[in-house]
């Protein structure tokens, strides 16, 4: 059982490495091509509060949206326009994808946002 177990908890690891690699890649582009500057400082600002770059485990793509845009209604539906306008997928990401983003558009922030 052990073995099973250690090998799960493996291919969840490398499942989540993935995950947020890609989201890493994403999130500069879409800090690159789309982010406003206010939407990086809220996220920036938001981030910084809480912890070093966590999202809460299954409401992190709503979170994310919630944080760059407070003035938008929390929920499903808004989530779901900002992840398939920039992910082209129907579904909302994980959260290793979600955390991955947020960090890839805040690295590429951290490199600018002195300039301006």
């Amino acid at each position: 059982m052990n073995e099973i177990i250690q090998r799960l908890k493996t291919s969840q690891e490398r499942a989540n490495a993935t995950s947020t690699t890609a989201g890493e890649r994403a999130g500069q582009e879409w800090a690159r091509k789309h982010a406003e500057v206010a939407e990086l400082r809220r996220l920036a600002r938001a981030l910084n509060s809480i912890n070093g770059r966590q999202f809460e485990e299954g409401g992190a793509a709503v979170q994310f949206v919630w944080i760059i845009n407070p003035n938008e209604t929390p929920n499903w539906s808004n989530a779901n326009d900002f992840w398939r306008d920039v992910t082209w997928e129907e579904e909302l990401p994980d959260q290793a994808f979600v955390a991955g983003f947020a960090s890839g558009a805040l690295d590429l922030w951290d490199e600018v946002r002195h300039q301006l």
